[in-house]
């Protein structure tokens, strides 16, 4: 189940997905997997980019987890350099 379920611009999804357990993270975009690592830290920085309508787009998501103190995920999305979502 994931942790978060981030609406995009253009209809796009990313799912954030936290074990608490191991400190994998993984970042789906569109039900793709676009990153995975493993943070024990409590913040974490994911990068990716993908391909949308006739471009390039750059995505950087900032992963708040409380280093698994059952704090939930907090998380900022930026595209392209702007913020477009961000959660507890």
């Amino acid at each position: 189940m994931a942790d978060a379920h981030v609406a995009l611009p253009g209809g796009h999804t990313l799912e954030i997905d936290y074990s608490r357990i191991s400190g994998m993270e993984h970042l789906l975009y569109d039900d793709q997997t676009v990153s995975a690592r493993r943070s024990l830290g409590s913040f974490s920085v994911h990068v990716f980019q993908v391909d949308e309508e006739d471009r390039r787009v750059t995505y950087e998501v900032n992963l708040y987890t409380g280093a698994g103190l059952g704090l939930g995920v907090g998380y900022v999305v930026r595209r392209d350099g702007i913020a477009v979502a961000h959660g507890p």
